[in-house]
């Protein structure tokens, strides 16, 4: 067994470690990482040590087979002032209990139900577009997916997009300037920054507050089965951070990659008339619609809306033949590992066809991880998943969506975003 001291890594400065590099730009940063010194790197953020880790069954380990071992990462355990206690954040007894009471909201029968929230909402936003307009697509998705959750888990109460995408901003990227920072300050430091986070996470609680009252839907559910208000704060804004906005990003992402191929956008045109023929989607007509549902995989693929996340280790242990020490960070990147050209040929390639059930049957566990994996696997992916692709077949039947303006800039923040939106003409077919 080797130590991870002895583990060849980026090098780095005395006081920054590797910092720097990590600042200026972060993808690129963990692509090199793993491609230059394999599937265990060594790294220093200032203060912190970390660790990449890249090949499949050492994700399994800090996932599944030590998953005792790792708790969630610092960056969201020092955000109590915006998620609070719920689902992302929480752990051990109160994790087992909110996710117990949360989870049948996230069955297959209950998802077949919401699919006539998520085409009514897909043709509203659609009925509100005109041919030759321009629209900021990451936005308009966010418009779209927003009223989806409000009404399928919260029982169809009205919200404000702006309150909810302003807050949203500003949370992301105080998390970002957070884990890029020297000697990050706490919340309740006063510092401007940590002002404009406290007036956003207000912004959000006003909303969600609102939300609650109602006692409807799942709120409702959970309202019975004895959760506080606070309690229902806390999982309404995991929901909402977790939930609305990265399948928002996917839909963007899927639009900006259809404009960029349009031999994709044929075929996905010609799928949708010989299952559909111009009518609405069902909750019938998702597993007919096999290449919407490859397109999406693949699109999640090349751009993943949680791009990496992390772990932190609760006591010392192993993964594989490395030691990791009590408190050291794991890093893992779906970002990293969807781009690995041992499982994905051609990686920087949008192959939607390469999504084939002998592709996925062949491919490790954990090469391929947009909602993560193990205990805490997001159990809203077949909600998204199901929402991505009736979104798409619903808009997709009536528009075709044109990139313009400059190539687009990736913006990782929490989430992996376009940094100057993600503007398009619209052509309606």
């Amino acid at each position: 067994m080797s130590d991870a001291a002895v583990a060849q890594g980026p090098p780095g400065t005395l006081v920054l470690g590797n910092l720097k590099d990590f600042r200026a730009d972060l993808l690129a940063w963990l692509l090199d990482c793993a491609r230059t010194y394999g599937d265990f790197v060594p790294a220093r953020l200032a203060v912190r040590r970390g660790y990449l880790v890249s090949g499949p069954d050492l994700v399994a380990d800090v996932l599944v087979r030590k998953h005792q071992d790792f708790r969630k990462v610092f960056l969201l355990r020092n955000n109590r002032l915006f998620l609070g206690g719920g689902l992302l954040t929480s752990e051990g007894e109160q994790w087992k209990r909110n996710r117990r009471l949360t989870q049948p909201s996230f069955h297959h029968d209950r998802i077949a139900d919401y699919t006539s929230v998520i085409v009514d909402e897909s043709t509203k936003l659609a009925d509100g577009w005109r041919s030759g307009d321009i629209i900021d697509a990451q936005d308009e998705m966010a418009v779209l997916t927003l009223p989806i959750i409000t009404r399928t888990l919260f029982g169809g109460s009205e919200v404000r997009i702006d309150d909810v995408a302003r807050g949203l901003d500003v949370i992301q990227q105080r998390m970002k300037e957070r884990y890029q920072a020297l000697v990050p300050l706490p919340d309740t430091a006063w510092t401007p920054r940590n002002v404009r986070l406290r007036r956003a996470v207000k912004r959000l609680d006003g909303v969600i507050a609102g939300l609650i009252a109602g006692r409807q839907g799942l709120l409702g559910e959970l309202s019975e089965a004895g959760m506080t208000d606070a309690e229902l704060r806390d999982e309404v804004m995991t929901m909402l951070f977790a939930g609305h906005e990265t399948t928002a990003l996917t839909l963007s992402w899927v639009w900006y990659l259809l404009s960029e191929h349009p031999h994709e956008e044929w075929q996905l045109h010609d799928e949708l008339d010989a299952v559909l023929g111009g009518r609405p989607p069902t909750a019938e007509d998702v597993p007919k619609l096999e290449g919407v549902t490859r397109l999406v995989k693949e699109v999640m693929r090349l751009y993943p809306p949680v791009y990496a996340f992390g772990r932190d280790a609760r006591t010392d242990t192993t993964i594989g033949e490395h030691r990791i020490k009590r408190g050291q960070t794991v890093i893992i990147a779906p970002w990293v590992l969807h781009r690995d050209p041992r499982f994905f040929p051609e990686p920087d390639e949008f192959r939607p066809g390469r999504w084939t059930p002998e592709f996925e049957r062949a491919l490790p566990r954990f090469a391929y991880c947009p909602f993560g994996g193990g205990a805490r696997m997001c159990m809203g992916k077949g909600f998204a998943m199901t929402e991505a692709v009736l979104a798409i077949a619903t808009i997709a039947q009536r528009f075709r969506l044109r990139h313009k303006g400059d190539p687009i800039e990736l913006w990782p923040t929490f989430t992996l975003r376009s940094r100057h939106g993600m503007p398009m003409v619209l052509e309606e077919r």
